[in-house]
């Protein structure tokens, strides 16, 4: 699969049954749909059933559009929950890509979330290459 960002080939990475994609020249990382459920489940992060929301942004964002690395159609910009984080989702719900960085920012900035069990999942499956801070 090629990176949206960078369009190098991202390597394949699995850990505890989440697999995602990552582009070690960029450090971005794209999480199927199923994957980023997968991490906020295995991680407790939301509670009482409550579901992050990724927000389509109606207003202009100075980025470059980037194509879905699964179907190759034009992705929406996003941001999850009350993020200022921009990130790229696939218009058919295949999923979202995170720029380097930009995983950890989102998941910090979510209202309500328990975030240290993700952060902690996400250092010991990305590390550095995420950006995550460490306590």
């Amino acid at each position: 699969m090629k990176c949206p960002a960078c369009r190098e080939t991202m390597a394949i990475i699995e850990y505890r049954s989440i697999e995602l994609d990552y582009c070690v020249k960029c450090m971005g990382v794209w999480f199927d749909q199923s994957e980023i459920d997968l991490l906020l489940k295995t991680a407790a992060t939301f509670t009482d059933g409550m579901i992050p929301v990724f927000k389509k942004l109606t207003t202009q964002i100075n980025e470059d559009v980037r194509p879905c690395p699964l179907c190759k159609k034009t992705m929406h910009k996003v941001s999850l929950g009350g993020s200022k984080t921009v990130l790229d989702q696939c218009p058919d719900g295949e999923g979202i890509w995170f720029d380097a960085g930009e995983l950890a920012a989102s998941i910090a900035a979510v209202a309500g979330a328990n975030q240290e069990p993700v952060l902690t999942l996400l250092r010991e499956f990305l590390g550095a290459a995420i950006n995550v801070p460490e306590k």
